[in-house]
């Protein structure tokens, strides 16, 4: 049996590092029942460190540890939650961004022992050499090396679960709204309904403004997902306010939206699956809320695509244009066999689309309107939008 230690590094607000202490805390606490090594909770100085908009802020550098046992050559991947909807895809810390897109759509089945039975979550794991295999609770121990029975396995997987969520809480930017708790002892049941859900998060969100959970945590508030949960939840003795008719509008047109968005990734794949649902656990909440914010970003895209004038191709090809008005929109750089090459985009002033595509750089701001000579090298397409490729660009 080998030993290899998962690490994730993150910063956090001083004022959320108790609730991650505490959630440390309890998964040790079962660590030790399990007779496990602990998770690891490393907590650097507090430093100023600018967050996605620029602002400085306080945070903590902490880093997450676990050492798990595991065969040789055998790694976990991900826990698989079958639901009525679909399964939804918890990787571990550090194997983000391997393609996990095959079991999106599997059955809950076990490719090590092949008995067919109803299972709530099953696993992932890889092997160096002979690839992924997944399996259920009762054959994991034959690939992490417990040498324990079925059922500790079983408890095993289940804490490694609870850390995976725990670290999705943490650093997830979009799926990680939700609130890591890992029980039901808060006296609200299990989960909710999925609409009424939506409802409540398109008032929150109309009220406030919506939150991730990223980015609650960096400006110390409520994530959108928390606070629409307290506003179902309110508490003993107090009045639950019902969401308005324009959030239940709204949470049924982003409902009907996610269930047929086209499918680009793990995260796309598991919101869909939500919005499949008629009811979510509080383990989902976070996913089902960003439903809204998606939703509202899809729109606002639609919006301005509509207000955008339609670029058409312009000049011919091999003919030389003088004196021609450009407005520079903005360039992207790669390297090449050549050096750097730049892509220059420009449009003219009929919203007609145009590229550069040269090892020369510009200095003008976004923006600028100029003349230029240009030579028409070729009509093209990027993204269903029809532009014009031009060479020998001369900025007059």
């Amino acid at each position: 049996m080998y030993i290899y230690t998962m690490t994730k590094t993150f910063n956090i607000s001083p004022g959320l590092l108790g609730k991650v202490q505490a959630t440390v805390d309890r998964l040790n606490r079962r660590a030790a029942k399990l007779q496990v090594a602990p998770v690891v909770l490393e907590v650097g100085p507090v430093a100023l460190v600018p967050n996605e908009s620029g602002v400085v802020v306080r945070m903590h550098p902490v880093t997450v540890s676990l050492e798990v046992p595991k065969l040789p050559d055998w790694r976990f991947l991900a826990t698989l939650e079958h639901t009525e909807a679909g399964n939804i895809i918890r990787t571990m810390p550090g194997v983000e961004g391997l393609d996990l897109s095959p079991y999106r759509t599997c059955g809950p089945k076990c490719e090590h022992c092949n008995i067919d039975r109803n299972r709530h979550d099953t696993f992932v794991v890889e092997h160096a050499t002979d690839g992924r295999k997944q399996v259920g609770r009762d054959c994991l121990a034959d690939f992490l090396g417990l040498g324990k029975s079925a059922g500790d396995a079983a408890a095993w997987a289940e804490y490694l679960s609870q850390v995976a969520d725990l670290s999705a809480w943490i650093t997830d930017p979009s799926a990680r709204d939700s609130d890591f708790d890992g029980s039901s002892e808060c006296g609200r049941g299990d989960g909710v309904g999925t609409l009424n859900f939506l409802a409540y998060v398109a008032d929150c969100a109309k009220r406030h403004g919506f939150r991730t959970g990223k980015q609650a945590r960096e400006t110390m508030t409520t994530s959108t997902a928390e606070e629409a949960i307290s506003r179902m939840f309110p508490g003993k003795g107090k009045v639950c306010i019902p969401p308005s008719a324009e959030a239940d509008y709204e949470a049924a047109a982003a409902l009907l939206w996610a269930q047929a968005i086209e499918v680009k990734s793990d995260f796309d794949h598991n919101l869909k699956v939500i919005a499949s649902a008629e009811y979510i656990t509080f383990r989902d909440c976070g996913i089902a809320a960003y439903i809204i914010q998606a939703h509202r970003r899809a729109q606002e895209q639609v919006i301005e695509r509509a207000a955008r004038p339609v670029s058409k191709h312009f000049g011919t090809p091999g003919v030389r244009v003088k004196k021609a008005t450009l407005v520079y929109k903005g360039s992207a750089s790669f390297d090449s066999a050549y050096g750097i090459t730049y892509i220059h985009r420009f449009v003219t002033p009929e919203g007609d689309q145009a590229i550069w595509k040269t090892g020369n750089g510009i200095n003008n701001d976004i923006g600028t309107a100029f003349q230029a000579d240009y030579t028409i090298k070729e009509h093209g397409e990027w993204k269903g939008n029809l532009q014009t490729v031009l060479t020998r660009v001369k900025i007059i």
